[in-house]
This record gives C-alpha cells, structure tokens and sequence, in this order.
C-alpha cells in the first residue's frame, strides 16, 4: 500500500493557476519578471522515494499556484530538484 502512496500527489490546482505555463526561457524575452518561486515537497514518502515524474508534476503544480498569486502567467525552471525534494522558478507575465 505504501509504494502506491509514493506515486501519488497530493496538490491541487488553485483557481486560476490553469493558465499559467512553463515555458523555456526563450519564451519569456518580452515579459516582465514577476519574481522567484521555490516550491517544496517530499521526496520520500517513508522508506520509498518518489517518481522524479510525480515530483515534477507535483512542484511544478505548486509553482503555478503561487504564480497565479503573484500576478504571473508563465514559469522558467531555475533549478533542477534538489535531493530534499525543492525546485525553483522564476514567474513572469507576459502578453
């Protein structure tokens, strides 16, 4: 029951974070920087690692809702996920 647990996720989608998307950073040139976002999650879940899939769906989830409250609509990747289950973007807006 427990390796089931690890591929879950457990984050939702917060209204409006839907249209915010992530992007390369060659699709931001036009944009205004919003700011920095460092999403957080667990890696394990007990003695079981999480799917590095589920790890990125999960922290790019939480990226695009705290975009949304910042008035952003697209996210770079600013980081690859650290061993502690975190990630950082950077938020933007663009036309």
């Amino acid at each position: 029951p427990m390796a089931v647990l690890a591929g879950c996720s457990w984050v939702e989608l917060r209204s409006g974070a839907e249209d915010v998307r992530l992007v390369s950073a060659t699709e931001v040139v036009d944009c205004q920087f919003k700011g920095s976002v460092q999403a957080q999650t667990r890696s394990s879940v007990g003695f079981y690692d999480r799917s590095a899939e589920t790890l990125q769906a999960e922290l790019t989830t939480l990226a695009r809702n705290q975009a949304v409250v910042m008035g952003a609509n697209r996210l770079v990747t600013d980081s690859v996920i650290s061993s502690e289950g975190g990630q950082k973007f950077r938020a933007f807006l663009c036309p």
